[in-house]
């Protein structure tokens, strides 16, 4: 079924960067991935890119003999903006393995196939990476094993199955398409291309004294009920959303989805490989309420319906339908690419990647530990990320339309948090 819910129009690559790193070097890199790769939990790495353009399992000697070409030190150090930018033109050759290393004075970037690896798998493969790095050596722990059909499992957990969970998926996906459809607001089509031309990236981390006062600042009720007390996470997300509404230059509405990891309907101790985390639809930018209570309200309640289940289920039947209508669509040139309306990303990763405090001694304003996704052929959107670093957080702002004025975003951003703090909740 991971095939399935692998159809589509386009693939997208995943990016992940960590850094600045201590003493680390090609060598070290590719001992470390080396080590995964010998060790039962870097199973999901042994794989090799067909002439075809697909993924096949080989023995691990194979894997092994393909690391070497897994790295590349680029000529420069890069920033993190080019350094992404980087990543996610990464094409797969023949012969390769499905992750490239970069290395970049003392960061390390990392792209793998999004059929293969969501945020939560590519994750896991990064941390384990740099765990290798901080920990040499390949180890004898068990690998999970893969799950067989855990969509058609994950559905019976949520009590749907045959014909009525096909209606019942067809249902949501189109009853929240609807609900927060923006439609095309360009004025032609923005091509890919053309949004690599617009493309812009700001980060900053939030330290651990920043963080405490997002969370300190209380809520305000939402309908008469009690506010809510939702996660830093969520209420950092917030801000960001409601930062992006300040700075949309040319009021350009897009519909905000929210990542949500279907893994937690999947019975627990076996790994599911794909894309198995459906970004859900949680309103439109310019004229929904993105206080955090609110946002806390919507990603709860679809997660009680089971709806990221569901979604998988329409949105897998959606690719398989267009994959009959348009056989040859994944082959059409970039310049004809259709016309996806825009939407923002907003993703809230619970895993961190860990890193060592012997390759990352401390956090600061350099530190650079999160990653976005591209499409290959297609404009994304808008990727924000919000990931625990420590007890800090890190924030990921990716702007391929050029649609928000990001100049000076972490100073105006600390603004906005002393402002919202000081003005007693969100106004």
């Amino acid at each position: 079924m991971s095939g399935l819910r692998n159809l589509g129009y386009d693939d997208l690559v995943v990016c992940y960067i960590v850094g600045i790193l201590t003493d680390v070097s090609a060598e070290r890199s590719l001992t470390a991935l080396r080590d995964l790769v010998r060790s039962p939990g870097g199973a999901m790495l042994h794989r090799l890119r067909t002439e075809r353009g697909r993924w096949k399992r080989v023995e691990r000697d194979q894997a092994l003999a393909a690391v070497p070409l897994a790295l590349e030190v680029t000529d420069q150090e890069l920033a993190p903006e080019a350094l992404v930018a980087r990543a996610l033109e990464t094409d797969f050759p023949p012969g390769r393995l499905p992750v490239r290393i970069y290395l970049s004075g003392g960061v390390l970037a990392f792209a793998l196939p999004h059929t293969l690896f969501d945020g939560t798998g590519a994750t896991a493969v990064v941390s384990a990476v740099v765990d290798k790095l901080a920990r040499p050596g390949a180890d004898d722990r068990p690998a999970l094993p893969v799950a067989r059909t855990p969509l058609r499992r994950t559905l019976k957990k949520v009590g749907q199955r045959g014909v009525g969970a096909v209606l019942e998926a067809r249902r949501t996906f189109r009853a929240l398409t609807a609900q927060t459809e923006t439609g095309y607001q360009f004025p032609r089509t923005l091509t890919k291309a053309e949004s690599v031309r617009r493309t812009r990236m700001v980060s900053m981390v939030l330290a651990r004294d920043v963080v405490r006062t997002i969370a300190a600042t209380p809520e305000n009720a939402v309908d008469g009920g009690r506010p809510a007390r939702p996660p830093v996470s969520v209420k950092t997300a917030s801000l960001v959303l409601r930062y992006l509404r300040d700075v949309d230059r040319e009021q350009v509405d897009f519909r905000v989805v929210v990542p949500v990891d279907a893994r937690r309907w999947v019975e627990r101790g076996v790994e599911v490989e794909g894309n198995f985390s459906p970004s859900i639809p949680m309103g439109r930018l310019l004229v929904d309420d993105w206080s955090a209570t609110a946002l806390a309200q919507r990603i709860s309640a679809s997660t009680k319906a089971g709806v990221p289940v569901l979604w998988l289920l329409a949105s897998t039947l959606v690719s398989l339908k267009e994959a009959v209508r348009h056989p040859l669509a994944s082959r059409r040139p970039a310049a004809e690419a259709p016309r996806v309306p825009v939407e923002i990303h907003v993703s809230l990763p619970a895993t961190e990647v860990t890193v060592d405090e012997s390759l990352l001694p401390q956090v600061d304003d350099r530190t650079f530990v999160g990653g976005a996704p591209a499409h290959r052929r297609l404009p994304l959107g808008v990727w924000v990320e919000i990931a625990p670093l420590r007890d800090c957080l890190h924030v990921i702002i990716r702007d391929e339309t050029g649609v928000f004025d990001l100049d000076a975003f972490p100073e105006r951003f600390t603004a906005m948090i002393a402002a919202a703090a000081e003005a007693g909740g969100p106004r």
